[in-house]
């Protein structure tokens, strides 16, 4: 029973850690964003240092922590729900979806409003955002 329950919780652990990995920010530290652009007409420079600024606004939201966040609260009421279904092994094995589930949520938003920012950013600099 130990080897099984180690199990669930290597199967559970797994996701969550891709999924904060997913939210970890390129070798400069700001975010990765997937901005298309109409080049047409644009200094190249100009535009990369826009860029480059625009990711430092987008890099003050931290996708990390709110995926961690997330991922707590989602723990903590799925173990409620769990509590009050059925038993202590309910409630592990709920606590433990509810903090994917939540973790992925919670960083899918934070990465989300990351793109959003950049491309409100770059559409006030003059840029034609085409996604």
């Amino acid at each position: 029973m130990i080897f099984i329950n180690l199990k669930i919780k290597k199967v559970l652990f797994i996701p969550l850690l891709l999924i904060l990995i997913g939210c970890v920010s390129t070798q400069d530290g700001l975010p990765t964003v997937r901005i298309i652009v109409d080049q047409a007409g644009i200094d190249i420079n100009a535009y990369n240092n826009d860029l480059f600024e625009c990711r430092q606004y987008a890099g003050q939201i931290d996708a990390g922590s709110d995926a961690l966040s997330g991922a707590l609260a989602g723990a903590i009421v799925g173990a409620l729900v769990g509590a009050a279904i059925d038993d202590s092994d309910t409630a592990k094995r709920t606590g433990g979806y509810g903090a994917i589930l939540g973790g992925a949520e919670a960083g899918g938003e934070a990465v989300q409003t990351q793109e959003t920012v950049v491309k409100k950013c770059l559409s006030g600099r003059g840029y034609k955002v085409l996604n």
